[in-house]
């Protein structure tokens, strides 16, 4: 029979903890682009999923009203006199729709979509670009080819044409995701009025998913035997067996002779019965598990631990 008590000295869980981690959500934003005094969204945005997005942004461009094809939003430019002689976009003249992942959440651009026309014109042109760069410095064009025949690309008259794009963006946590829209009359030798771009349901659709967040417990056991948490996890205080008790806390002596504060533990008959394996009876425990909607990984744990007044404990640990 062995009278000694083991000493446990500030048992210590690292982990790493994240929502939902390894789960992917979908998530989309959807402007409509319908008339807001018939009950529409104007320039709103209807969002689902871990996604945030911002109303349509008008750069020099101002909506005439909303009688295009399928009662679509009429844009035209600011001021609606469209210049003459035009064979490019024109810078600072477009539309802007923004989406991004909310907070703790990365975001993948599967798909782009939007309906577009030309409206009283037939050489109305636009180039789409998708960028994560809200200078548009660094951007890719959105190709697509309409029914023109002419070889210019024009925008369907009075017709929505639907466009399709698979970018595959990855989009960071402090990040966002941006649409611009450049339309202008193309080549015309005459100042154009009354000529208008229109839009309807553009939508930006993808999947988010957590991003790893670092939680971690731990049990100091200097003068109780509670739990420490960091992070979204629950612990409960150190726990025993039936046939296991605190004795108390203690400072005691540490191998490269410190001092640490510990709880040292004694079975409750404060005797131990010889043995050259573990005893299932005889044991310390301590569990973490994530709060309700979170997923936990573990990364690593430390446990520092002696003997006190003996010098042939041991212990395994599992």
């Amino acid at each position: 029979m062995y009278k000694l008590k083991v000493v446990m000295c500030a048992f210590f869980l690292s982990l790493i903890m994240s929502l939902n981690a390894m789960a992917q959500d979908a998530a989309s934003a959807i402007w409509p682009l319908t008339d807001p005094d018939n009950g529409g969204t104007g320039l709103s945005v209807i969002t689902s999923g871990q996604l945030n997005a911002e109303d349509e942004l008008l750069s020099n461009t101002e909506i005439n009203n909303y009688s295009g094809p399928n009662s679509s939003q009429r844009i035209r430019i600011e001021g609606n006199e469209w210049p003459a002689n035009q064979t490019t976009e024109i810078q600072g003249i477009y539309i802007e729709f923004k989406a991004s992942p909310k907070v703790g959440s990365s975001l993948t651009i599967d798909s782009v979509s939007f309906g577009i026309a030309g409206v009283s014109i037939n050489t109305m042109k636009a180039n789409v670009y998708y960028s994560t760069d809200p200078t548009f410095t660094d951007k890719t064009q959105i190709q697509y080819e309409t029914t023109d025949e002419s070889g210019n690309n024009y925008l369907q008259r009075d017709s929505l044409m639907y466009v399709t794009a698979n970018p595959g963006a990855e989009i960071g946590s402090d990040e966002s995701f941006f649409i611009r829209i450049y339309p202008w009359v193309d080549n015309d030798p005459s100042i154009r009025t009354g000529k208008y771009l229109a839009l309807q349901d553009v939508t930006i659709s993808g999947e988010t998913q957590s991003i790893p967040v670092k939680a971690v417990v731990e049990w100091p056991l200097d003068e109780n035997e509670n739990a420490v948490i960091s992070g979204a996890l629950t612990a409960p205080a150190q726990t025993y067996s039936d046939a296991m008790q605190l004795y108390n806390f203690k400072e005691i002596t540490k191998a490269d002779g410190g001092t640490s504060d510990a709880s040292t533990v004694q079975t409750k008959s404060k005797s131990w019965i010889g043995s050259d394996a573990p005893v299932d009876s005889l044991y310390i425990q301590y569990s973490v598990a994530p709060k309700f909607g979170a997923t936990f990984y573990p990364d690593e744990f430390a446990i520092s631990m002696g003997a006190w007044y003996t010098q042939n404990l041991r212990a395994s640990v599992y």
